[in-house]
């Protein structure tokens, strides 16, 4: 998808002299939104937030493409179930808990 569409994608980067410390991929849904898709970091550094500075960097960046919401996810784990920590993370940063709808069709 990032080669097929590479202007909605973006990827932003901690570095450390020049090895990536932390890392996130960006989907620019339409003028106003940016979606954060997809977020890691090296387990080593967490003891210097990487994330929070990376957040910081995607943060600046929608002040200056004036994106006035930067969506920042669900929070679950591998499984698919609720992660406390990371709601607690994204809060800390700013975030705001809001209603996630979900739409289904049952084929029978």
């Amino acid at each position: 998808m990032r080669h097929t569409f590479p202007e909605a994608y973006q990827i932003f980067t901690v570095v450390d002299q020049e090895k990536i410390i932390a890392l996130t991929m960006t989907v620019r849904v339409n003028d106003h939104i940016l979606y954060n898709f997809l977020c890691g970091d090296l387990p080593d550094y967490r003891v210097y937030s990487p994330v929070v500075m990376l957040m910081d960097r995607v943060y600046q960046h929608c002040q200056r493409e004036n994106i006035r919401i930067l969506d920042l996810g669900i929070s679950l784990d591998g499984n698919g179930v609720h992660k406390p920590s990371l709601s607690r993370f994204k809060k800390n940063i700013g975030g705001k808990e809001c209603l996630k709808m979900t739409y289904e069709i049952t084929f029978r």
